[in-house]
């Protein structure tokens, strides 16, 4: 089969082409193969357990504005646990879309998990959407111009299978880590010196209003608003190579922190209320609350935890308590919707 290009891989909608014979049905020209996609990353592609990803978030919109016309390939489609530290994963906040990529934690440009040129040919990829370069700028401590030249050579590389290949480069999101801005510039500069109008090269802008305090649960790591930034970027990116459309604004107001709640037990045992539950998938503490129905309506924090097993002390005794527990995620605590079961008890 003949190499396709991304741009009439994706350029292909299901159109019903009629074609008028008398006597017949009108005849229904077959859609095209679907642009096959591959995302390589670290671990802002990967994502963490309890993530939905920032991959998830760019197929619901693929998905939504050209259904079928566009396939995300790759060896892997888990997450990496945060706490075990270990890859193969699978609990997504949801996991319901299109789960391949190439992305691992810690990737870098100068240390591939496999050359890139392996990689398009093994599955025949159309586009290669790169987000790397943040662990060579500072794990590797290589210069902007070092990764520059690495980046320059994923595209020689992916083209030297695929001369007509699409590769949208991603602007580091962690423009507050030294050489990050500088490596973005550079970025544009590669765009601007190797894009062809057969093998598009062009910038995802997914630094533009990324911030460290709203768009992180870590001060590196996308939350679930980030991931919604950095894929409407990357989809105005593949827009331009001609795969599916750009992202629609506003851009969507999404809840962060897990999404995962707890199962809550406890009992209370020499007048004191002990509590355990489960764990929510990536989250790394918990808040306990409690509600006092006879006199509030509200929740109050009774305390912060990394545990999954507390006692409580000083409550009133006699007095009924409703007690809750919410999970966090670096900084961010869940939404009051992923509250645990409620439970009541009287010390």
């Amino acid at each position: 089969m003949g190499r396709r290009t991304a741009a009439t891989s994706a350029a292909s909608l299901v159109l019903a082409a009629l074609v008028c014979v008398p006597g017949q049905a009108p005849a229904t020209v077959p859609p095209a193969e679907p642009a096959r996609v591959m995302l390589v990353g670290d671990s802002s592609t990967q994502g963490s357990t309890g993530d939905w990803t920032w991959r998830y978030r760019l197929w619901q919109h693929l998905d939504a504005t050209a259904p079928g016309q566009v396939d995300l390939v790759g060896p892997h489609d888990d997450l990496w646990d945060q706490s075990s530290r270990t890859y193969g994963h699978q609990t997504y906040a949801d996991p319901a879309f299109d789960r391949d990529h190439a992305a691992r934690w810690g990737l870098s440009l100068a240390f591939p998990e496999r050359p890139i040129a392996q990689y398009v040919a093994d599955y025949q990829v159309d586009a290669v959407v790169e987000l790397l370069g943040i662990d060579d700028l500072v794990f590797l401590g290589h210069d902007p111009a070092h990764v520059r030249a690495d980046v320059e050579r994923l595209v020689a590389h992916a083209r030297s299978v695929n001369p007509e290949v699409a590769v949208v480069l991603g602007e580091l999101i962690q423009t507050w880590l030294p050489g990050a801005t500088d490596l973005n510039a550079q970025l544009r500069e590669v765009a601007a010196d190797l894009d062809e109008a057969g093998s598009r090269v062009v910038v995802a802008e997914t630094a533009d209003g990324f911030f460290r305090r709203r768009d992180t649960y870590d001060n590196s790591h996308p939350n679930a608003r980030g991931e919604v930034k950095i894929a409407a970027a990357v989809a105005d990116a593949l827009a331009v190579t001609g795969i599916g459309a750009p992202a629609a604004r506003p851009l969507p107001a999404v809840p962060v922190g897990p999404r995962i709640p707890v199962v809550l037990h406890g009992e209370v045992r020499d007048g004191r209320v002990k509590l355990r539950w489960t764990s929510s998938p990536g989250a790394d503490g918990y808040r306990v609350l409690v509600r006092r129905p006879a006199t509030s309506k509200t929740w109050r924090k009774l305390g912060d935890t990394t545990r999954r097993r507390v006692t409580v002390r000083g409550l009133t005794p006699g007095e009924r308590v409703q007690i809750v527990v919410l999970p966090r995620k670096g900084k961010d605590l869940a939404e009051l919707d992923v509250r645990s079961n409620r439970l009541s008890l009287r010390p």
